[in-house]
């Protein structure tokens, strides 16, 4: 009759020495601006035209990424890998050839809890590296 007992102080005991996230974990968070961002006069490329970052506490990135222009918010999924210096960010559109017109969509993500003060950081967008930039953390941090 014990034993029940003892069992279920044993799993609450556990319970409250067990942390929902661990301080160290690395976490994303990632969202998409909804709606077509319009492209600026003497930009050529896609490149030229949308990646920015700021590292400071947490790594926040900016960058567009083409899609057919419809549904034109809550279209793409997430997900990275970090292997030494390098973030590989995978973005993938759920919801591919829904349409024939297309436009960028502004995509903006941030990293909390990064240990090293320089990355490589990697979008990889249709199978492709589609943006493969430098990021620094701020001197100042």
């Amino acid at each position: 009759m014990n034993k029940p007992i003892s069992l279920w102080v044993t799993i609450v005991f556990l319970m409250m020495n067990c942390d929902a996230t661990d301080q160290g974990e690395i976490l994303l968070e990632f969202s998409q601006v909804p709606g077509c961002s319009s492209s600026s006069v003497g930009k050529t490329t896609l490149v030229d035209l949308c990646f920015d970052y700021e590292f400071s506490e947490n790594l926040r990135t900016e960058l567009c990424l083409p899609a057919n222009c419809y549904p034109d918010s809550s279209r793409f999924s997430a997900s990275y890998l970090i292997n030494n210096n390098t973030i590989t960010f995978t973005v993938v559109d759920t919801a591919q050839n829904m349409a024939k017109c297309f436009c960028d969509y502004k995509i903006v993500d941030s990293f909390t809890n990064l240990e090293l003060n320089t990355y490589l950081f990697q979008c990889v967008y249709q199978d492709s590296i589609f943006y493969s930039e430098n990021v620094e953390r701020e001197s100042d941090y």
